[in-house]
């Protein structure tokens, strides 16, 4: 195989792990919403004590999340862009 070859080969699996990953962000996401919906639920959303701090950390740890899933879409586009683009190359 040609480092050509090789490096299409990489990039084409860079792009299906990203893929992989943001599936697993995904059922993270799905169950850290269910956890937060049962603390909000038991303990309510607090105010400026430790129940609100938790609160707080729950939905800052739900936009990274979030943000993981756009750079990880991000990464597989382009990464399948970049392999289209080596592959033209042949």
């Amino acid at each position: 195989m040609s480092k050509h070859e090789e490096l299409t080969r990489q990039v084409k699996q860079l792009a299906r792990k990203s893929e992989d990953a943001n599936r697993q962000a995904a059922g993270l996401k799905q169950s850290l919403n269910r956890n937060i919906r049962q603390v909000h639920a038991v303990l309510g959303r607090g105010g400026s004590g430790p129940i609100g701090q938790l609160s707080y950390a729950l939905d800052q740890a739900n936009q990274d999340i979030d943000r993981l899933s756009v750079n990880l879409h991000n990464t597989k586009k382009a990464a399948e862009e970049f392999a289209r683009h080596l592959e033209s190359l042949n």
